[in-house]
């Protein structure tokens, strides 16, 4: 039984990875980017708004699930959105982080103590919920309004988008994506928001690369 799970999550990951395809012609770009976690790993179809969330600062706790396996990401945002940190745990301990400080993407290593420069980090290091920022010839084909959602007792616009073969909903608030789920034939997987805490202080430090950590 244990194999079986085991080669389940195998072809999941397999299979999300290949989602990170083609969306209208352009390579990795759409919502379907980043459909595993909250990540932003490509821009969206369309502009770049100034201000990527409707609040200035937040911290939001994520519950995950791929394949039976259950997780934990927390979301924390200042200025908008400009800065950016995903934390990513396992069996409750830090094993990694997605950190966009306002110019620079980084990928954390806890157990490495480095931090690696992925590029840009002009989209932040989470997906942006936003309906407009879809294409109009995407609207009412591959991407599909919903009914509005409760999560984390927030009113959520919802909308599917269907790449590649796979079909993922999107949830969001403020342009906060709070829901992400995703369906396929070999299973599913599911990014819900349990926890919102709305305009909080937090300390500079968060957005910056731990300190003693090596930059590669």
């Amino acid at each position: 039984m244990k194999t079986k799970v085991l080669s389940l999550f195998t072809v999941l990951l397999i299979a999300f990875s290949f989602s990170e395809n083609k969306v209208d012609g352009s390579s990795g770009t759409g919502p379907d980017s980043n459909c595993t976690s909250i990540e932003q790993s490509a821009p969206m179809e369309q502009g770049v708004t100034s201000k990527k969330y409707q609040i200035k600062s937040g911290i939001i706790t994520f519950e995950t699930t791929i394949a039976g396996k259950k997780g934990r990401e927390i979301l924390y945002f200042d200025d908008y959105g400009a800065k950016e940190l995903i934390e990513k745990y396992s069996n409750d301990q830090l094993k990694e982080a997605k950190l966009a400080d306002g110019s620079t993407m980084y990928t954390i290593k806890y157990d490495q103590k480095t931090a690696y420069k992925m590029g840009d980090a002009s989209r932040g290091a989470a997906y942006k919920f936003d309906w407009n920022e879809i294409s109009a010839s995407s609207q009412g084909t591959k991407a599909k309004k919903l009914e509005n959602v409760t999560i984390a007792g927030k009113d959520c616009e919802s909308y599917s988008y269907e790449s590649s073969g796979m079909m993922t909903v999107f949830a969001g608030w403020k342009n906060i994506c709070l829901l992400t789920e995703q369906k396929m034939k070999v299973g599913s997987s599911v990014t819900k928001a349990v926890k919102i805490e709305e305009n909080v202080v937090i300390a500079p430090e968060k957005f910056r690369v731990p300190a003693g950590f090596a930059i590669k």
